[in-house]
């Protein structure tokens, strides 16, 4: 490494060769913190990158900030002389007795000796103290034996890729080239140099002086290219470079893919060199790739020659779809317009329903790319059509693909289409219908066909329980969705799939809202946050909008309004419905439950329109009517609920319970007595539940039977404080406050969660506030209980255990609130509050 047989020349080895750091290199703190932590932990740290990736810059930048007592050892490698390497050992290892670190500094890649570093970084280990550190600067990581180093199993190392520059370092570069980029022009330069220091460089320069972006993203394609024909390609045999052209289409190449693209066996070298600018990197077993934008260079080359284009791309794609790199076959193909035959093994591998699930893959995302697909094969064309939601565009193009029989992949892509298509069209027979088919047909598939597309069983379940829903069966739909979400859970499926995953969330968030929606809220929003944490919380995924209607029901139930409010809106603005009138009514009535839990219409309003069938009929119908009696019940119109609900030809235990309720408001106990007696005998929610215990217990109650009364209540409030159910019983709040606090029992039990329920008229006060323009001073929800009770002159004693408060925390609240209303006694808050209508 540092010596040359025949040298004569003594010297001392120089020790300067540290460069200086240029103006335009910027803070990496990222790099530098992790250089740190490795120089610390282990005796040698690789960094390696192809030239100009910015490795000397790095370190260099580094070094700046090691402590006046590291001694940095950085020599000239370029220099070759006798004794050069046992120099360097005494100059290090008598350097141990002056400093805390030794760090010695090895740019191998400037001297281009790379290939002869194993002898003499051993003799340098070995002759130096184990406190001395070695930091390696080489354009391809070195064949080195890690054993004989002493450094087996704890090699820090810095590629090429964490090298690359962030949009972040991007932006800082040309800002210090003078050049005020927007993120739109950070995007541009980081996708035409792909992160390469130099190329950055170039950019920077070129946005200097090129009078538009574009073309100064032109210049620096320029610059990079002529950089790379003018000092990578020449160090390139040409039966090298031949081969590296070739196999240009894809990223990683074994030797069996390198064999496979070449016209002749012979043709291909026994060793491919890698550069020694580290632009191709070799792996121990023969296989190797490209930097991308040598690779890019290279495709432009390829593509000059059309015929050969075509000729590699086929027995590229060929040979990997032999190997079951299917996908990978197919992008192959479509980037060299192979369209025919991309688009049948779309169908055969059903790569089709794949996109259905997680939407298309990013490289076949272009128009013109999705284009020249569908007019290759129909069943290709409806699914498009689907994903634009042009629906009778796909119905036309699954009525071509039935004209011609296909196997068992083409039958079942054809009907889960049709069942997509049912689906967007709120078709729930035909859906039934088409799932039916499609379990039959998942049967006819081949084992190992069935095993690559594990996202088939939760997607047919997803659709089957929206239909069933749809249809009035939510206890089915239930099971339908539990089966999907489980699905996963099968040792057959594999993790990785991305598809699969997104089917199950599909049903898993599904079942949470339906769970929600029941009462069942510590089930519901534990799957709700399960689907939010394993998908991307913001996307517009049918189980990820379901998922956060469930985390809104739940907040509304519990009496979270605010936070409800805010997440609806959110789900609203991501959302328009349009394609799965199951999300539009779902995303309705919620927004419906929580404008009644509010007593605040406009939420329902903002909420999708209500004229799709889905909307209108079965079980969405059924629950409107629900929501809009319990909503005239709690305005106090009990006679225009039971109208609203006289209307059901079939009700449901939970509408038995309101039309108690209504019957109780009336009056009428006779017809209270003769509802419970009536009621249908099906499973209830947990909500109605809970109802029909309040009503027996306040008909108990005008009985007499005082102990069946404390029991219902008891066992109610029980099963509403383990799920904080609040707002579906606050119709209850005050008879129940009256029972709980002349119960010694029953006070000490629940009286806490009753003092955190409100009660209709609290609710409507906030609604009121809300809705008055002027009245948006954001008070908290305890702010606002406490600023409704000074009007009754009650002490901070007296406030504090009616809500079960410490004193000291009702003062912290009462000058927040003080702050908020912009006054400073306590009559001035509650003259203040009335004004706004906030009591």
């Amino acid at each position: 490494m540092l010596r040359t047989k025949g040298a004569t020349r003594r010297a001392p080895l120089p020790l300067t060769a540290r460069p200086r750091t240029p103006d335009w290199v910027v803070d990496r703190p990222r790099l530098t913190e992790r250089l740190h932590a490795a120089v610390a932990a282990s005796r040698l740290v690789l960094i390696s990158a192809p030239s100009g990736s910015g490795k000397t810059s790095l370190v260099s930048t580094w070094a700046d900030g090691l402590p006046g007592s590291t001694v940095l050892l950085w020599p000239d490698l370029r220099w070759r002389g006798p004794g050069a390497t046992r120099d360097l050992a005494l100059r290090a290892q008598l350097s141990t007795g002056v400093a805390s670190r030794v760090v010695v500094v090895l740019d191998v890649a400037a001297a281009g000796i790379e290939d002869h570093l194993n002898g003499e970084l051993q003799r340098l280990m070995r002759d130096t103290d184990p406190s001395v550190r070695f930091v390696l600067l080489c354009t391809r990581r070195p064949q080195l034996d890690l054993q004989r180093l002493g450094v087996a199993g704890n090699t820090p190392s810095i590629t090429a890729d964490e090298l690359a520059a962030t949009p972040d370092e991007i932006e800082e570069i040309l800002r210090r080239h003078g050049v005020d980029a927007t993120a739109s022009t950070v995007d541009a330069v980081e996708a035409t140099t792909a992160g390469w220091a130099c190329g950055v460089r170039f950019a920077a320069s070129a946005l200097e002086r090129c009078p538009t972006t574009e073309a100064a993203l032109r210049e620096t394609e320029r610059e990079i290219t002529e950089y790379l024909d003018a000092t990578v390609l020449p160090t390139l045999s040409a039966a090298a470079l031949d081969l590296l052209i070739r196999t240009s289409i894809v990223e990683q190449v074994s030797t069996e893919l390198a064999q496979a693209v070449t016209a002749e066996p012979a043709d291909l070298p026994t060793a491919l060199p890698a550069d020694r600018h580290g632009f191709v990197q070799l792996g121990a077993d023969g296989c190797f790739c490209c930097h991308p934008l040598l690779r890019r260079t290279l495709r432009r080359r390829l593509g000059r020659d059309a015929e050969l284009t075509v000729s590699v791309a086929t027995r590229a794609a060929r040979w990997l779809d032999e190997q079951g790199e299917t996908d990978l076959a197919i992008r192959v193909a479509v980037d060299a317009g192979q369209w025919a035959w991309a688009a049948r093994r779309l169908v055969e591998t059903l790569a089709v329903p794949r996109w259905l699930t997680a939407g298309t893959p990013p490289e076949l995302r272009p128009a013109d790319v999705r284009s020249a697909l569908a007019a290759a094969e129909p069943l290709v064309a409806a699914a498009v059509a689907v994903d634009e939601g042009w629906l009778e565009t796909a119905a036309d193009a699954l009525d071509r693909a039935a004209e011609t029989p296909g196997g068992p992949a083409d039958r079942i892509t054809a009907t889960l289409l049709r069942m997509v298509l049912a689906r967007c069209r709120g078709d729930a027979a035909a859906g039934l219908r088409d799932a039916e088919r499609a379990w039959t047909q998942l049967s006819e598939l081949s084992l190992s066909l069935r095993a690559a597309a594990p996202e088939l069983v939760p997607f047919v379940h997803s659709h089957l329980g929206a239909f069933l829903l749809w249809r009035g069966s939510p206890e089915r739909a239930d099971v339908a969705f539990h089966r999907g979400a489980r699905s996963l859970r099968s040792r057959s499926v594999p993790s990785s799939s991305t598809a699969a995953q997104a089917a199950a969330a599909s049903c898993l968030g599904q079942r949470a809202w339906l769970e929600t929606l029941r009462g069942e809220l510590t089930r519901g929003t534990r799957h709700a946050r399960q689907v939010l944490t394993d998908r991307s919380a913001d996307s517009s995924e049918t189980g990820v909008v379901h998922a956060q209607l469930a985390t809104i029901l739940a907040q509304a139930i519990r009496g979270e309004f605010d936070e409800a409010r805010q997440r609806l809106e959110a789900v609203v603005g991501r959302t328009d419905g349009g394609s799965d009138p199951g999300v539009a009514a779902a995303t309705w009535l919620t927004g419906v439950r929580l404008a009644a839990a509010v007593d605040d219409p406009r939420i329902s309003r903002d909420v999708v329109p209500l004229d799709h069938t889905v909307a209108r009929t079965g079980w969405f119908a059924r629950q409107l009517r629900l929501a809009r009696a319990e909503t005239e019940l709690d305005l106090g119109q009990p006679a225009e609920a039971l109208r609203l609900l006289h209307d059901d030809e079939h009700p449901s235990a939970e509408g038995t319970a309101l039309q108690a309720r209504a019957w109780l408001d009336l009056g009428d106990l006779a017809a209270v007595s003769s509802a419970l007696r009536t009621r249908p005998v099906e499973a209830l929610s947990m909500i109605g539940e809970i109802q029909f215990e309040l009503i027996e217990a306040r008909l108990a109650q005008s009985r007499g039977d005082g102990r069946r009364q404390r029991g219902l209540i008891d066992r109610a409030l029980r099963n509403a404080g383990r799920e904080q159910i609040r707002t579906p019983i606050a119709w209850a709040k005050g008879w129940l406050h009256v029972a709980v606090t002349t119960d010694s029992t029953l006070l000490q039990l629940h009286g806490a969660f009753l003092a955190s329920i409100r009660s209709s008229r609290e609710r409507a006060a906030v609604a009121s506030a809300t809705r008055a323009g002027d009245a948006d001073v954001g008070l908290s929800d305890r702010e606002l209980e406490i600023l409704q009770r000074l009007g009754s002159l009650s002490t901070n004693d007296e406030i504090a255990a009616d809500l079960f408060l410490s004193t000291n925390t009702v003062k912290t609240h009462l000058k927040s609130l003080y702050r908020k209303l912009d006054v400073s006694r306590r009559s001035e808050a509650f003259r203040r509050g009335r004004a706004l209508g906030l009591c």
